[in-house]
């Protein structure tokens, strides 16, 4: 609200008002004209990021705003006119809607997650509003972010590694002479699953992200120094053409030494590409026609199968091994390396990662580090023990000289 205005004349009043408007728009103020709804600048914003935003940022965004801020009542207010008591509110009642639903994206209701992805939307919806000029500030920020308990990293020991390993080896080896053309989308021949044999040994050995490891090309492999370059990964989105973009960080960017069985398996993999006049083709894991793989398949068609294949025992049918995302063979790989001894400065450059963060994922996971700290931990109290001892033995003194 403005202040009064005083003058000599109603014309000099009416002057100055208009400056006071004039500056309250520019600082931000109550605008009387601007009518513009949340829900219009929603739609402005999501037309700028389509353009400026990754692909997948973009799809995961649009479906929170379109899914759980344009259609609220918060959206039908003005932008100026926003309040933390108004957002708060919003936040509270997607706790009793079913918003987030839609078995195509395989997004279930609404849950702690969801509703922090949305308030995450509307946070920076509204501060690309804040840095336009188009509201002073952004009321998000003075509400409490919903809480979400992040769950416990789900992964394989080293034996259920190696079970699954063993397992893809075994498919591989039932029908090597076969070639790995389907005929249709549902033959499933063991033939191809041995297509994706080094994939596999390479993502459970050294742990790269699976769309950093299917986008790797033939030259990112260099077999002399035994190294494989990361540098792009794919996009998989849905319903879009696989894309190579670059990574979003620095150290994502890195060549990673392959250990000696994790080698082996690429120089097999190079072998049988080169047996079915794959050579051409630029990829390192290509799909049987020679383009670029596609993670869902890969996922669906060779990771699930191999999974499947481990209820096969010698002496007859056994539990198969529980499902983990594929994703999971990262967190595995990085507590192998932990536990057998690798320094997590090595293990983060082999991630791609800090080491402060490999400490915060996976030290509670490793018994090593927690004894090493454990250790530290008495080491230190120890020390601290001796000093009061020997402080302790020291004599008193008054302070007063003695007199001869």
């Amino acid at each position: 609200m403005l202040g009064p205005v005083y003058g000599r004349s109603p014309e000099e009043c009416i002057r100055k008002m208009g400056v006071l408007r004039k500056q309250a728009e520019i600082d931000g103020g109550v605008r009387a004209r601007d009518t513009t709804t949340l829900a219009d600048y929603l739609e402005q914003w999501l037309a700028r990021g389509k353009v400026t935003w990754q692909p997948r940022t973009f799809d995961l965004w649009e479906h929170f705003a379109r899914a759980a801020i344009i259609p609220s009542r918060l959206a039908r207010s003005p932008l100026s006119k926003l309040t933390p008591v108004a957002i708060t509110a919003w936040t509270a009642s997607l706790e009793r809607e079913q918003l987030f639903a839609n078995p195509e994206r395989g997004l279930r209701a609404t849950g702690a997650r969801s509703r922090q992805i949305a308030h995450q939307v509307l946070t920076q919806a509204l501060a690309d509003a804040v840095r336009a000029g188009a509201i002073a500030t952004n009321p998000a920020t003075l509400t409490a972010r919903p809480r979400h308990t992040t769950p416990e990293i789900d992964l394989w020991d080293i034996d259920e590694a190696l079970r699954f390993l063993t397992a893809a080896r075994d498919m591989s080896a039932l029908a090597p002479e076969k070639t790995a053309i389907r005929k249709s989308h549902r033959e499933k021949p063991c033939a191809e699953v041995c297509h994706y044999l080094g994939f596999f040994e390479v993502l459970f050995r050294v742990g790269p992200r699976p769309n950093e490891l299917l986008g790797a090309r033939r030259s990112d492999f260099d077999l002399r120094a035994g190294t494989l370059k990361l540098q792009q990964q794919l996009d998989s989105g849905e319903g879009r053409s696989q894309e190579r973009k670059a990574m979003k960080t620095t150290s994502s960017r890195r060549t990673i030494a392959l250990p000696a069985d994790a080698l082996a398996a690429l120089k097999s993999h190079l072998a049988r590409m080169m047996a079915l006049g794959l050579s051409g083709s630029p990829w390192l894991f290509p799909t049987p026609t020679g383009v670029a793989p596609h993670l869902r398949n890969v996922t669906t068609r060779h990771y699930d199968e191999i999974i499947a294949r481990t209820a096969i025992g010698e002496h007859g049918p056994i539990l198969p091994l529980r499902r983990v995302t594929l994703y999971s063979a990262r967190h595995t790989a990085a507590t192998i390396a932990l536990k057998g001894g690798v320094s997590d400065f090595l293990v983060a450059q082999m991630l791609g990662n800090s080491v402060d963060m490999i400490r915060t994922t996976y030290g509670h996971l490793v018994p090593s580090m927690v004894a090493e700290q454990v250790a530290r931990l008495d080491a230190a109290w120890s020390r601290n023990c001796d000093y009061e001892e020997t402080t302790s033995e020291k004599p008193r003194t008054t302070g007063k000289k003695k007199t001869p």
